[in-house]
């Protein structure tokens, strides 16, 4: 039967049918559907993400306003005048009253009811009146927000014996008190902000609004923060559950104590919401920003270290993300006292940050968060490393540029890099031997170099004093960890460093494998200790080199719902047994244990994951041409603990005139007709039955996105003509990259000897843009020049590199 088609990234049901051993008991027993009866379009799960707004409400008109005024009523508070509090009647349990909520679909404020569903010592709970139903807000839902509220918060909070009110209130500060009542009402309410049931997409979780914090127009006239029923705690065919919405409480709470403050920057206040959140023991947001090497150096867009993008939904992610782990890394640093004093800070920026440093200076903390988001051991100094649960297993994976010593051709490097304010670039070599680095800097820059001697599970640190550092070895890995820590809040300034590095190849080489597809849709199973679900899953790879496995990829899906619950994920590498045939090949399954490792849930975050297995190398060792497994299973698992690990599309054998798969395949095809990437390697078990476990195929659906690096020795990679030259035997002008570009791209060049150089850039009509590079000479290697294009239009451009007698021209593409 024919697939339907699907949205892109929308992570659809768990088990999609199987073929393995026993599988007809296993069919009987868990009624795992076919395609045909799970990926109805009309009846798939949709993805929601949550989207936040109260950054917009602090900016616009009226919420500035209300800041204002809110300051100036203070300030007379502080001078002794008696200032009376807003009128705002008690009210009781089972009381309703009617309060004005911003519809942000409207752009208007609606008149909704509430009702007084419960009231502690610090809070209120009101709850729409629509929205008190047994199928949406619950008696149950109500229960487990008010004790999070007042009573007690997950262990890995700051206090777990204490609710999220007291918790905030002593690190952070005390929340205006407008009406007097000393407490912060809780709005549970329905906001119209546009989500569909049926589509799904970006929902409002909750916000803050200054205006109830004034006497102006549409104010409530009391201390107040709302959070999104549906989708944030229920939806059609999701029963409720306030898990969800209380790191949402956590973090507009901080919103609604700044207000009492108001010094921070939008950039600040985010971060010190996002922290709120961590510290009260709920989970942190995808670091997707780290492995985005133009976000790291802040050169995407202007601001530097304080870049926020209302305008781009994807940038403010980015933005969202930084704040919420910079501000981790300062309570690492000075502790959550001290990071939540931040809030109170009578200055903002850098400045604002000194005030809670003490006698930690600006420049060592800036570098020591960029060094740890490299780094992060648990074995390293306490600045190259998170202690929080949240951020155990976060790591910058793609560097600003990396030089694998088995793939370049050129073992001498010459770089400009410019960074924006609070920026950092990361430059990776692996496997090298003799490294010579060599900077010409601007003053404010400052450079760490980290390494790891082949063999060596553990980084060592050190800050580069001069301008040079020669390390005699072979090296796994050496990185160059360059922080632009100026004194300049803004643009300004030079914020360029050139870098010039040679070292000898070694025979060092490091392999990815994965069986999976990157392009198209994917989806997820659930990995669980249950009989509805997968209670292991194990994806099978045959290495063609002998050496040490280094790092295990794991995508995680990341929705809420894809880590739940506690436990551990245990990862176990097994070798191969034929268990039985299936329709169309032999069915391989795990058989000895060779090495075993367990991973907390608190150190694992939706989205990549790389574990690293290295630490004991030698057990995680493989053979050339074998079969071995990598297995996922969850132990020591709380009741609800699950994971939603992803899975592509599926191997496909014969396509339909639209394109669906009409005919899957495991084995490896022969035929030129076989239109697929990869054989099936992943199979799923089923425990409590009476085979344990019982493995089984999926028919499609079917390639866990799981990536495995390798480690190994490559005697080709010896340098046979020694150090002399450079390995690149010919001078070469590289296409630039990326292409199209918008607005920077680099170019890349070789040179076999010293001669003059000269890098120009022109239009299509042949009229000179701009000279990037003019030089009586320049020595043997390889150099990276950027061109920025921010400033022409959108078409097609030359650069003609002239080195000695070589001449060569490219062509690229400027979009915007």
């Amino acid at each position: 039967m024919a697939q339907p088609r699907l949205f892109l990234f929308l992570f659809l049901f768990l088990f999609l049918g199987f073929d393995g051993v026993n599988a007809q008991n296993v069919k009987q027993k868990l009624e795992i559907p076919h395609a045909d009866e799970s990926t109805d379009g009309d009846s798939a799960r949709k993805e929601n993400f949550p989207i936040h707004v109260t950054d917009k409400l602090l900016q616009r008109p009226e919420g500035k306003e209300a800041l204002r005024s809110l300051k100036e009523r203070q300030q007379r508070i502080s001078r002794g005048a008696e200032v009376q509090s807003f009128h705002t009647p008690s009210h009781s349990v089972g009381d309703q009253h009617t309060f004005k909520v911003n519809n942000f679909d409207t752009g208007e404020y609606d008149e909704v009811e509430f009702e007084l569903v419960a009231v502690g010592d610090l809070s209120e709970i009101w709850v729409e009146t629509e929205e008190l139903d047994p199928e949406k807000v619950t008696p149950e839902v109500i229960d487990v927000m008010m004790t999070a509220l007042e009573e007690e918060t997950p262990e890995r909070s700051h206090d777990p014996g204490r609710g999220i009110i007291e918790i905030e209130q002593e690190l952070f500060g005390i929340p205006p008190d407008v009406d007097g009542s000393g407490k912060v009402k809780v709005m549970l309410v329905n906001i119209q902000d546009g989500w569909d049931e049926e589509e799904g997409g970006g929902y409002i979780a909750g916000f803050f609004d200054p205006v109830d914090l004034t006497t102006q127009e549409n104010s409530n006239e009391a201390a107040m923060i709302y959070i999104n029923t549906k989708p944030g705690i229920y939806t059609d065919d999701r029963p409720a559950n306030s898990q969800s919405s209380l790191s949402t409480v956590a973090h507009e709470y901080q919103h609604l104590i700044h207000a009492n403050y108001g010094m921070l920057n939008l950039f600040q206040n985010e971060g010190q919401s996002q922290l709120a959140e961590i510290l009260n023991g709920y989970d942190a947001t995808p670091m997707a920003f780290l492995n985005q090497p133009e976000e790291v150096s802040g050169t995407v867009s202007s601001g530097g270290l304080f870049r926020w993008r209302t305008g781009d939904s994807v940038g403010v992610l980015y933005d969202y993300e930084r704040a919420g782990l910079l501000h981790s890394y300062l309570s690492e640093r000075v502790g959550p006292a001290e990071a939540g004093r931040l809030t109170r800070s009578q200055t903002s920026g850098r400045a604002g940050y000194e005030s809670v440093l003490d006698n930690l200076g600006w420049h060592d903390f800036l570098a020591g968060f960029y060094v740890a988001n490299w780094v992060n051991d648990r074995e390293m100094e306490k600045q190259y490393r998170y202690d929080m649960p949240q951020f155990r297993n976060i790591r910058v994976s793609n560097p600003g540029l990396s030089f694998n010593s088995s793939l370049e051709d050129s073992w001498v490097h010459n770089q400009e890099v410019e960074l924006s304010y609070g920026g950092a670039h990361y430059t990776n070599w692996f496997g090298v031997k003799d490294m010579h680095l060599k900077v010409e800097q601007a003053e404010d820059i400052r450079h760490y170099v980290a390494f790891r001697l082949q063999g060596e599970t553990v980084y060592t640190v050190e800050y580069l004093e001069g301008s040079q550092m020669d390390l005699e070895d072979i090296y796994d890995s050496i990185t160059l960890i360059s922080v632009y820590t100026g004194s300049d809040g803004g643009e300004s300034g030079d914020r360029t460093f050139r870098l010039t590095s040679d070292w000898e190849r070694t025979n060092l080489a490091e392999k990815e494998y994965r069986y999976y597809s990157e392009d198209g849709v994917h989806f997820y199973v659930v990995l669980a200790d249950g009989d509805s679900e997968a209670g292991a899953l194990s994806l099978r790879f045959t290495p063609e080199e002998a050496g040490n496995l280094k790092n295990v990829g794991l995508t995680i899906n990341s929705r809420a719902q894809g880590i739940t619950g506690d436990g551990n994920l245990k990862l176990t590498l097994s070798d191969s047994r034929v268990a039985g045939q299936g329709e169309t090949s032999e069915f391989r399954v795990p058989d000895n244990e060779l090495a075993t490792m367990e991973v907390p849930f608190s150190n694992l975050a939706q989205g990549m994951n790389f574990i690293n297995v290295d630490a004991d190398a030698a057990s995680w060792q493989v053979n050339t041409n074998q079969d071995y497994h990598i297995t996922f299973e969850i132990t020591e698992g709380s009741p609800d603990a699950q994971l939603e690990l992803l899975i592509d599309a599926g191997t496909c054998k014969e396509f339909d005139n639209d394109m669906e798969c009409i005919e899957y395949q495991y084995d490896d095809p022969e035929d030129e007709e076989y239109d697929t990437y990869t054989p099936v390697r992943t199979i799923g078990s089923v425990d409590g039955l009476e085979a344990d476990p019982v493995w089984f195929h999926y028919p499609e659906h079917n390639n866990l996105l799981v990536s495995l690096n390798l480690i190994y020795p490559d005697e080709s990679l010896e340098d046979q003509n020694g150090s002399d030259l450079p390995y690149a035997d010919s001078f070469e002008l590289e296409q630039n990259y990326p292409n199209p570009f918008n607005p920077v791209t680099v170019i890349r060049y070789n040179l076999v000897e010293e001669v003059p150089v000269r890098l120009e850039v022109f239009d299509i009509l042949g009229r000179k843009v701009e000279t990037l590079v003019d030089e009586p000479g320049q020595r043997v290697g390889s150099y990276d020049v950027r061109f920025d294009g921010g400033g022409l239009a959108s078409g097609i451009y030359l650069y003609r590199l002239q080195a000695g007698d070589y001449t060569q021209t490219g062509k690229m593409t400027l979009t915007k």
